[in-house]
């Protein structure tokens, strides 16, 4: 009985050991890609960003880029860049909390 316990044993550690050997020759992946996948099994791969002007969170790729005095702002629209420039941005809600990083 406890022979059989016993090669069990064994079996699992040598099982353990190749595992850990495995895992540390074959790498991760490439760690500047950070890829996420949602509870439905979609691939995230893109960042958000906010829309300066109107404070809407859109994706990157989808983004209008300006450069504006050195910067690059993204914007959701050509509309929303335009306002930007003219310096006409919509005003925050006294209300909301913003959290500076």
């Amino acid at each position: 009985m406890f022979a059989g316990f016993f090669r069990f044993l064994i079996y699992s550690l040598l099982f353990f050991f190749a595992y850990r050997l495995f895992r540390f020759f074959v790498p991760k992946g490439v760690k500047g890609n950070k890829e996420t996948v949602t509870k439905e099994g979609i691939k995230v791969d893109d960042v958000m960003v906010k829309d300066p002007a109107c404070g809407i969170y859109l994706p990157k790729r989808d983004a209008v880029r300006e450069r504006i005095k050195g910067e690059t702002h993204y914007f959701c629209s050509e509309r929303c860049a335009k306002n930007f420039r003219k310096g006409i941005v919509k005003e925050r809600s006294r209300d909301a909390v913003s959290v500076e990083r």
